[in-house]
This record gives C-alpha cells, structure tokens and sequence, in this order.
C-alpha cells in the first residue's frame, strides 16, 4: 500500500514546539514499523519542513496515496481535521487514519468532529496500524474491523469503538525510527522506554502507567545509527522519566561512553529531582549531558502535595545544587493555576523559582487537557475553576486563555509568568542571560507582552480584569524571595 504519514503544521506559532527543529518520533517508528510488511511510505512534517497547506496539498496530488495517516496534539487537532478535507477533496477513495494522544483521549468526539476521517488508532500505533492496513487491504466488514483491538470507525451513522488494546510488552521488536527527513533537523529524538507510573494529576499518560524498556543494546545501535547521521548533533532523550532505573541508566551511560556519544552528541533528558544522584549525574555528565530537565510544577507545598506530584521541594533544591556542580544545567517546570490555588501560593512559586535559580525555569499556566483528571475537576465545576474556552486552539500551556479560577484571573496568571521569567534572572543578578534569553525566545516574548497588555486574545475574547496593580507587579518582582 502506497502510504503518506503526516504531522500537521501548527494552527499558531507560539513556541518552540510550532517551528520544530526535530522529525516528529511517532510518524517515524510507525513509518519504519509498516515498512517491514511491504508497505511504502512517504513522511510530511509540516513543521520541521515549514509546509503550508498548499504544498501538504501537492505533495499528496503527486504521491497519489492509497492512505493517508495523520496525527496531532490538541492544540493542531483543527489543522490535521483541514488536511483531511483536503485530502478527500483531491480523491474520495483515498482512505484517512487518524492517531496520536488527542484522538486517543477523544475517540468518538474526533470522528464525530470531523467526518473526512475514516479511521482512528487508540493508544501505541504501530501493531494496531498494522493490523488496520490489512484489513483495509483485504476490503474487511465491519464484523472483521470489530476484532481489530485499539480502533474506531465510521459504520453509516454510528461510530464503533472495538475492544482496548493492551500496552505492547514487546516494544524490543519494534524497528529504529524511519528518519528520512533527517536533512532538516538539527535536533534528534531517542525513546528508550514508554510508560510512566507516577499519577500526577495534569497529565494524560498516554502511553500508560506501566514503564517498558527497549533493550539497551537496542539503544545503543540505535545511537550508532544516529550519530551517522551527522555531526554536531543535539539529541533528546523523551522518556517521562530516563532514570527512573538506575541500574539500566548506568548501563546506557556506560555504552554512551564506550561509543563516544559526547564528542558527537550534545543531549538532555526529563527526570525527576528524586531520581537523581551525584554519581549518576557524573557519569550522565560524561556521557554528554549538558541539561536536565525537572518537573516541579509547584513552590507552595500545599499545591505541591495536592498535584500528587510526590516530590518534595527540599529534593527539588538539591538536584539543582548537583547538578550544577557536575557542570549540568538544569531546566524546572512549573505550573500556575492548581485546583484552589490561591494568588499567594502562586507567587510561592514564583519566589521558590527564583531562589533555586536553575539555568532555566518554564512558567506555565493550567489546561485541562483532555484525559487529566484536571479536565474531570473542571468538567465537574469542582477546583475553584472558571473554564474560559473549549476552543482546542488555545490550549498552549505558555499562552492559552482556556481556565482561569474565581479568586485569580487568567490576566493575573499571565502576568505573574512575566514576574517569574523576569525575577529568576533579576533576584540572581543574571542580566546577561536574561538578555540571551529573550533574543533566543524573542518570537515568544513579544507574543507574551502582546497577550499581557492587550484587551482580547488572538481569537477575540475579552481578557479578564487584573488584580495584580503596577505597584505589586514591582513588589512581587523585587521583593525578597
């Protein structure tokens, strides 16, 4: 089957994620994975190629695919719904498949949303994509479609879902990703495990609770194969947690070390601060880690605890002292807008953001993303919360205008983000990487003062009053930590 994969481009350019330098992970290993079973494909990343919908729209008039798989985060889900259309438009019998974590979560409301989608994987693609190919292949009923676990599909009017396919307990079958779109990134992907076991309440766990590992031989080929590719590389590695086994870590570090992945490949991992040792961030150091990554989310421990989160910010103090001391950077998350949060436990964080003075701190505001018990709390009308939009294009963690709560307002939010930017540099004294990093994020600094200082969004909705006077936003910025 003459086969298209594409990642959309995004509905808006609001931050690094919209303009990628790296090929989207998912297309490429379910591309590599169906090639196996003589299925030939050809992979649109809209974003790491700079499409637009006309050339997307060409290049499909050329390939004349018999399918056409696309996939989407929330925020692009309206975009990948007009290449559908377009799709169709060029030819009806063109079969479409549609997957990822947004129609994973939104099965029937995603077909129902946007009737030029034929079909839609739930949970991990590449055996169920498989199986999907050939029964489409071998012009399948209904009945047979039915048996196929992990699906949904259009039956005249009514919409089935078939039975849930459990998570795949043989991830070390799967192939190394289909990187044929290599030329453009200057920034590579590595999985080398899937799940995540920690219940944090404002994430989805798409790839479930259960952590499976890919063999470290496995891994490492995979490094050989990408360190080939080209030199200079800057490479990160996705799992939700990379050294949440500290035993298998040291046995990748070691293989990283004897390959010489450090003089090639500069690469940065997620992990939590309760993860981590000296020992481990030596060796990861010397492997070529140059920044780590640490979900914080919150400096109140109240909302920190409430988050389940299950950290405490005594561990989080810690792992940026270590770190730093090995000569690794680190980078902290946190979030503003917890159930209940109130306005003074979010400038907790702001303060705690400053005074552990990582490398780099990410702000964001709340999004109920569909399938986070978040999203149940505010469906429920529980938390405290105000829900501002179901529109999916504002739900953009760093600029979305979808929650604010009662007592704090989304403006208030949004300005108490620009204290926290501003005040771990200011409260440190780090003026010159506060001006390398607006000149390195400046595409999203002005979009940030933009949305701070306007009446309406970028869709036309009215932002809600302040709190937060000239003279506190001074005091907050300033004030001691």
């Amino acid at each position: 089957m003459n086969i298209i994969l594409i990642n959309p481009p995004a509905y808006r350019q609001v931050e690094e994620y919209d303009l990628a330098t790296w090929q989207h992970l998912g297309i490429g290993r379910l591309s590599s994975y169906v090639q196996k079973f003589g299925h030939k494909v050809t992979l649109i990343d809209a974003k790491l190629q700079r499409l637009g919908m006309p050339l997307i729209r060409k290049i499909i008039e050329e390939k004349e695919p018999d399918l056409v798989g696309l996939t989407a985060m929330t925020p692009d889900i309206y975009n990948t719904y007009t290449i559908a259309r377009e799709i169709k438009d060029i030819n009806k019998r063109i079969t479409t498949v549609i997957g990822g974590c947004h129609a994973t979560i939104m099965p029937e409301t995603t077909l129902r949303e946007e009737t030029c989608l034929d079909y839609l994987v739930i949970g991990e693609g590449e055996r169920t994509f498989r199986e999907l190919l050939d029964a489409i292949t071998n012009d399948a009923s209904i009945e047979l479609l039915s048996q196929i676990k992990g699906i949904a599909f259009r039956a005249d009017s009514e919409i089935i879902k078939t039975e849930t396919r459990p998570w795949d307990v043989h991830i070390e079958e799967l192939p190394i990703p289909d990187w044929q779109l290599h030329s453009y990134a200057t920034h590579y992907k590595l999985e080398t495990s899937r799940g995540c076991p920690f219940k944090c309440n404002y994430c989805m766990r798409v790839l479930g609770e259960t952590v499976r590992y890919f063999p470290t031989a496995k891994v490492l080929n995979e490094l050989k194969y990408i360190m080939k590719l080209k030199d200079n590389l800057l490479m990160e590695i996705v799992d939700e947690t990379f050294t949440l086994n500290h035993k298998r870590t040291h046995e990748i570090l070691n293989g990283m070390i004897e390959l010489g992945v450090g003089k090639k490949i500069r690469w940065f991992c997620s992990t939590r601060v309760d993860s981590v040792n000296r020992e481990l961030l030596k060796k990861m150091k010397k492997a070529g880690c140059y920044m780590v990554c640490f979900g914080v989310e919150s400096g109140n421990p109240r909302v920190l605890e409430k988050s389940k989160k299950n950290i405490k910010l005594r561990d989080v103090l810690s792992a940026v002292k270590l770190t730093r001391e090995v000569g690794i950077k680190s980078f902290l998350s946190f979030i503003l807008g917890h159930p209940d949060e109130k306005l003074e436990e979010m400038i907790d964080t702001i303060n705690f953001a400053a005074r552990s003075n990582p490398h780099i701190a990410s702000i964001g505001t709340m999004v109920p993303y569909p399938g986070t018990e978040i999203a149940e709390i505010v469906e429920k009308g529980a938390g405290n919360y105000r829900l501002l939009s179901k529109d999916w294009t504002e739900y953009n963690r760093q600029f979305s205008y979808v929650l604010e709560l009662n007592d704090v307002s989304k403006r208030d939010m949004d300005k108490l983000q620009l204290i926290g930017m501003l005040k771990l540099y200011v409260h440190n004294y780090r003026f010159l990487d506060l001006i390398k990093f607006i000149f390195r994020y400046w595409r999203e600094s002005l979009r940030f003062f933009k949305m701070i200082f306007s009446a309406r969004t970028e869709s036309g909705k009215n932002i809600s009053f302040s709190r937060i006077s000239v003279l506190q936003f001074v005091q907050i910025l300033f004030f001691k930590c």
